[in-house]
């Protein structure tokens, strides 16, 4: 087998990837760990709107950090030019890009990676300096501004996102036609970058979950009618899904099983939601392991009605052992087979229904448990993912070698 050369990998990211919890920090984390292992060398320049966390795990192997800095939208003047900018709020705060200028510094690196759109006015002089580009985009962020702008409570609200879906829309079209390749997560979000730019070329890299850290656990026998749903709660998405089932899915539940109880593991959850909760329900906030949290539970839930990309939650839960209930969003993204990985449902008395049926079916749950576990172990080990990408990063970096007139853009969309 050919050995391949060892690349140096700049990657940049508008957050800090440790602690890895959370989708975004999550897939940054397990790619560069990952590609360590596999030999490489890894930069990780992190551009956070407030002080980063540049903490690494003890044991891992540890990419050389940079914090780098962004702009503060805190002054009454600066909430007006980001408002008033064509750029999305996130790009605005991350303009001022401040790399080293002289070429040869800038090609000390193989290929960078923008680990989302955020940070994509980093990618401007890398290209001018002949350095290949991949966009890694977890999310359509256009899409998702509108799924926020459907489910924001207040005309305000709504307005605003509105006016970013018009910045995020006209912001990736750009951004998709200048890098070399834009990885997406899923066939969908790919589909949606195609018709953005028909020209790019775009590849499916799933996220993944960690199969040496998660292991299986058997969830059959019941532990108390104990739910879970994990994912960060100041996210819309995840609040608007943890408000419709408190609101809504729990209390049919409870009334046939009254035991059932919920527990949210998450970062920045509103004081409202708190209140909402009640005795049935319990706000772990962030925590530093969710693992005992998933092996100490039923069942998983994620009624999500917004959002895109890959639920790493769900891959999460497959991969423990945890029977999971979703709806179709959530589950979007996920090669998943209803009532065989999955029980999918959307509405909230179908959602009532599964989740009560398999409370109350042994077989099913197991059945159903250790199908999903061998999906992930398929499909999504955080392992294989890498290894497959990293196909990726030789293309780019072997296109931008070429004779001029022979690189082109390269790769099919996959």
């Amino acid at each position: 087998m050919e050995s391949r050369p060892r690349l140096r990998i700049l990657a940049i990211s508008p957050y800090a990837a440790y602690p890895p919890f959370g989708g975004g920090k999550m897939r940054i984390y397990y790619l560069l760990q990952e590609w360590m292992r596999l030999g490489h060398e890894v930069t990780l320049w992190v551009v956070p709107p407030d002080e980063p966390e540049l903490e690494w795990s003890d044991g891992e192997l540890k990419p050389q950090l940079v914090a780098l800095p962004a702009v503060a939208r805190r002054s009454f003047r600066s909430k007006v030019s980001s408002l008033l900018s064509t750029l999305p709020e996130e790009v605005w705060t991350r303009r001022h890009v401040e790399v080293a200028t002289r070429r040869d510094e800038l090609r000390r690196f193989d290929v960078v990676l923008l680990m989302q759109a955020h940070v994509g006015p980093y990618a401007a002089p890398f290209i001018e300096a002949g350095v290949p580009v991949i966009l890694d985009q977890q999310n359509v962020e256009s899409e998702i501004s509108g799924e926020v702008a459907r489910l924001a409570s207040t005309r305000m609200g709504r307005a605003r996102a509105r006016l970013d879906v018009w910045k995020w829309r006209a912001y990736e079209r750009g951004l998709v036609r200048r890098v070399q390749r834009t990885i997406a997560v899923s066939e969908s979000d790919a589909l949606a970058f195609r018709k953005l730019v028909p020209s790019a070329s775009v590849v499916v890299r799933p996220s993944g979950a960690d199969l040496r850290s998660l292991l299986y656990v058997d969830h059959a026998e019941n532990r108390g009618d104990g739910l879970i749903m994990t994912g960060t709660l100041g996210y819309l998405p995840n609040l608007d899904a943890a408000k419709w089932m408190i609101e809504r899915i729990l209390p049919r539940v409870r009334h046939v099983r009254p035991s059932a109880r919920l527990i949210l593991v998450g970062a920045s959850a509103p004081e409202s939601l708190r209140k909402l909760g009640g005795d049935a329900v319990d706000i772990a906030g962030r925590v530093p392991d969710v693992r005992p949290f998933l092996e100490g539970a039923d069942l998983f839930v994620a009624p999500l009605r917004a959002g895109g990309g890959t639920r790493l939650k769900l891959l999460e839960a497959f991969a423990v052992g945890l029977p999971t209930v979703a709806t179709t969003m959530a589950s979007a993204g996920i090669a998943v087979r209803h009532g065989i990985d999955v029980a999918i449902a959307d509405d909230e008395e179908t959602l009532a229904s599964e989740i009560i049926r398999l409370l109350d079916d042994v077989a099913a749950r197991r059945a159903m448990a250790e199908s999903a576990r061998r999906l992930v172990e398929e499909h999504y080990d955080w392992r294989t993912i890498a290894a497959d990408y990293e196909t990726d990063l030789y293309d780019v970096v072997r296109a931008s070698q070429m004779p001029p007139g022979e690189s082109g853009r390269t790769g099919a969309s996959t």
